[in-house]
Order: C-alpha cells, then sequence, then structure tokens
C-alpha cells in the first residue's frame, strides 16, 4: 500500500471529522476541492472535515492552484456561481443565528458581505487540508515556488 493509501484510514478515525473521498482518477477534470457539496459541509454546516490529496493525484497544476487559494485565503474564487453562493449565504445566515453569532452593529448577520465573511471563516476553522507530497524530485521544488501557501500556511511533517 502507498502511504497516501494508509493515511486514508488513519484519518478516517478522527472523531467526528469526514474524510474526503476523493480517488484519482485518469479521467477526471476538475478536482475534488470543486465538489461545492464538501465545502458546504465545512463553511456553511460547521462539519469538521479533512482533505487528503497526494501529489500522484495532480492532474493539472490548476489544483495546486485551488489548494494554494484555500490554504492562503480560506476560499477558492470563484467557487460558487452568484445564485450557488446565495443558497450558501442563506444556510450561513441560519447557522450564524443558532450560533448567536451578530454582526458588529449587535444584530443579527444580514449584510452579504458579512454571511460570507462567516462562511469562509467557519470554513477555515472546520476544513482541515493534509497534503502528502514527495520532497524528492524537481516538481515539488517547483511547486513550492510557484505557490508559495504550501509552505507558509502549513505545518510540514517530514
Amino acid at each position: 500500500m502507498r502511504g497516501s493509501q494508509i493515511q486514508r484510514p488513519l484519518f478516517a478515525d478522527c472523531p467526528g471529522y469526514t474524510v474526503s473521498p476523493y480517488i484519482a482518477q485518469t479521467r477526471l477534470t476538475l478536482p475534488f476541492i470543486r465538489r461545492k457539496k464538501f465545502c458546504r459541509e465545512a463553511g456553511a454546516n460547521a462539519k469538521p472535515c479533512v482533505f487528503l490529496f497526494s501529489d500522484s493525484q495532480i492532474k493539472e497544476e490548476s489544483y495546486v492552484e485551488d489548494i494554494n487559494n484555500l490554504l492562503n485565503s480560506g476560499e477558492v474564487p470563484n467557487l460558487f456561481p452568484y445564485d450557488e453562493r446565495a443558497a450558501v449565504m442563506e444556510t450561513c445566515r441560519v447557522a450564524a443565528k443558532k450560533a448567536g453569532v451578530t454582526a458588529p452593529e449587535g444584530g443579527p448577520l444580514e449584510d452579504p458581505t458579512q454571511l460570507w465573511q462567516y462562511f469562509i471563516k467557519t470554513c477555515r476553522a472546520n476544513l482541515h487540508v493534509v497534503l502528502c507530497f514527495s520532497p524528492i524530485g524537481e516538481a515539488f521544488r517547483e511547486r513550492l515556488r510557484q505557490f508559495p501557501s504550501l509552505v507558509n500556511c502549513c505545518t510540514i511533517d517530514w
């Protein structure tokens, strides 16, 4: 078994965490991170999730770019179209009200900007990204140069 295949059951045992069901496929057109349901689980529903991704699953460098953006800012730009974003914010409005989160002015979160910031904050708190990259070879060094969040926003365990 490869290392990432062994790690998957290990992370599945994390109490209360959902582990990403991402399996590398040769005909995969979009990375798992683009599955909006998974981001909704972590951000809008406040459910702890683990996203496990290895370098052998990289079919396009845009996969790593999405992970870089997620690590750096807590979101993948343009992941949700406007209509889906409105649905996510409505779910966040309900969740924030249940959690007792209020706007800086003291009332409930109503402003779309505040709701989206709540979504990103909750997503960052609940989505844990585990990257399994081999440090051997030029590809690893090149990715670190192109995507600095892989170093700046991660805890590296050699």
